[in-house]
């Protein structure tokens, strides 16, 4: 018997255990982080850290570090997470 809290389609949030998120839908890898990524065709919301996808990654480093619109938008932020869409990608994968 499913938890009567749990949705009426059998479907479960995926947060794979990460703090719970006020934002449906939304996996908090860093709680605090000021990226939001968009991944796959469904636009899966991940929340991480511009430092550490800069440090692992070299096309993170040079997206974010450049004049790439991604660049811009996360340097025009205010203070929110700037969103990032990855639609080739997929959520499990990153």
């Amino acid at each position: 018997m499913a938890p009567k809290d749990a949705p009426k389609d059998g479907s479960r949030e995926k947060n794979n255990g990460n703090s719970s998120s006020a934002e449906e839908g939304l996996r908090q890898l860093i709680p605090d982080g000021d990226i939001i990524l968009l991944v796959g065709p469904k636009k899966e919301k991940i929340q991480i850290s511009s430092h550490l996808l800069c440090i692992t990654s070299p096309f993170f480093k040079t997206m974010l570090n450049s004049n790439f619109k991604e660049g811009e938008a996360f340097r025009e932020r205010n203070g929110a997470p700037a969103e990032i869409e990855l639609p080739e990608d997929s959520a499990d994968t990153v």
